[in-house]
């Protein structure tokens, strides 16, 4: 059993896990925006398509949910970071 433990010690597979935490964090969070977009709160008029197109669903509220969804997940990457990067291994050395 220590044999299989010892395997999850390694870097690689801690940076694995800061991804994974980097992909949910963005898939939760942009789940959210799309929840929000559902219920009307970020997309604009509809308006009469005229050439060229430029899609008004894509509008500043829109935008700025985008913005505010990097934001989030750079937060909560950053924290994922200090995680793997600080703690873990500490509880590993077992101090």
């Amino acid at each position: 059993m220590e044999c299989i433990s010892a395997q999850y010690e390694n870097p690689l597979i801690y940076a694995g896990e800061w991804l994974l935490v980097g992909v949910v964090a963005f898939h939760g969070l942009n789940g959210i925006r799309l929840i929000l977009a559902e219920v009307g709160l970020s997309i604009g008029e509809p308006q009469r398509p005229i050439y060229p197109y430029k899609p008004k669903s894509l509008g500043r509220r829109q935008r700025y949910f985008i913005l505010l969804l990097m934001i989030l997940g750079g937060i909560l990457l950053v924290g994922a970071a200090l995680e793997y990067l600080v703690y873990v291994p500490l509880a590993i050395s077992g101090r």
